[in-house]
């Protein structure tokens, strides 16, 4: 909520805790997650078990950002990984805008 960002929780058809959790939650296997990764913009996991190398093919298949570290306590940490930043920077020359060529009368 605090990120703005919409959290999709993708469990296994396995999963213990599929059905007993609320909120935007699907139920897949493995194949049909990297077969439609390309719904998320960032992928975030928070299994102790090591993650399948299809995982990471479909990612860098289609540009997408896996984060596999432990999740922390600590929001300001935690939130790096889904809040995209943008620098906007704005350059002139010391003699004036380089672009704008005062016309010659």
């Amino acid at each position: 909520r605090t990120a703005g960002t919409p959290l999709t929780v993708s469990l296994d058809d396995k999963h213990p805790l599929n059905g007993k959790i609320d909120g935007n939650i699907r139920t897949e296997n493995l194949a049909s997650f990297c077969e439609h990764i390309t719904r998320f913009e960032r992928v975030r996991t928070i299994t102790k078990e090591p993650i399948p190398m299809i995982v990471f093919e479909a990612a860098a298949n289609h540009n997408r950002h896996i984060t596999t570290a432990p999740p922390v306590k600590n929001g300001r940490i935690e939130l790096v990984h889904y809040i995209k930043e943008q620098s906007i920077s704005n350059e002139y020359h010391r003699y004036g805008s380089q672009i704008e060529v005062p016309s010659v009368e």
